[in-house]
């Protein structure tokens, strides 16, 4: 549709004047016809145009449906532009929103990729420390127990030996000297 407009800009230049031509016929036709009392209404080319037989065709009616039918070509084509230019709009914004939309989507999905990695690092660690805290308190309670273990087992030595050493000073040996 757009491209109908150049189209029909000559034609537009072209009808003016034969618009005028029609409208002199008109009212030389009007003033030829008796009874006729005004001569530049539009009953008055009807009335002309109906009376005069002529003529095959009204020509002022064929110039005037060709104004109207350009005039309404004309006005489609600049609603037609507008409306491309708007539909353009709306489709830049669309676009640009989706965009938008998607970019957004993107951040979010590497924002909660980000979290959940420190989350299992975090987790990761603290089970670490855990584990290693519960393996230290484990050794040294099983050190501190062999410890204690060895200082009962030389408590009970050293008790056994003092024992032996009286069972042979108490043996009754005794040495009489003549």
């Amino acid at each position: 549709m757009i491209l109908l407009l150049p189209k029909y800009r000559p034609v537009l230049r072209k009808i003016a004047p034969i618009k005028k031509s029609v409208q002199i016929w008109n009212e030389n036709a009007c003033e030829a016809l008796r009874g006729c009392s005004d001569c530049t209404g539009w009953s008055v080319f009807t009335e002309a145009c109906e009376t005069v037989n002529e003529l095959n065709e009204c020509v002022l009616v064929v110039v005037v449906v060709r104004v109207v039918v350009v005039e309404v070509v004309e006005v489609v084509v600049v609603v037609a532009e507008h409306a491309v230019v708007v539909v353009l709009v709306v489709v830049t914004v669309v676009v640009v929103v989706v965009v938008v939309i998607v970019v957004v989507a993107i951040v979010l999905l590497l924002v909660v990729v980000i979290v959940v990695a420190v989350v299992e690092v975090v987790v990761v660690v603290a089970v670490d420390s855990s584990n290693s805290s519960s393996s230290s308190s484990s050794s040294s309670s099983s050190s501190s127990s062999s410890s204690s273990s060895s200082s009962s087992s030389s408590s009970s030595s050293s008790s056994s030996g003092g024992g032996g050493g009286g069972g042979r000073g108490g043996c009754g040996i005794r040495i009489k000297y003549l």
